[in-house]
């Protein structure tokens, strides 16, 4: 299936509102968690997901 039209789209349009430093975490600390900031930190607590046919 051919789109021509697709190539004139743009590919995302990104919209990242600006980071302003409040809590930061030693490097140490922020290697750990994945972030130095405090406020983007959201582990993740979620469960393991199995096929109902297993």
């Amino acid at each position: 299936m051919e789109r021509p039209y697709c190539e004139e789209l743009p590919l995302a349009i990104a919209s990242v509102p600006m980071q302003e430093f409040q809590k930061l975490y030693p490097p140490e600390v922020a290697l750990e968690r994945g972030t130095m900031f405090d406020e983007l930190y959201l582990p993740f607590e979620g469960k393991e997901c199995r096929r109902y046919d297993e």
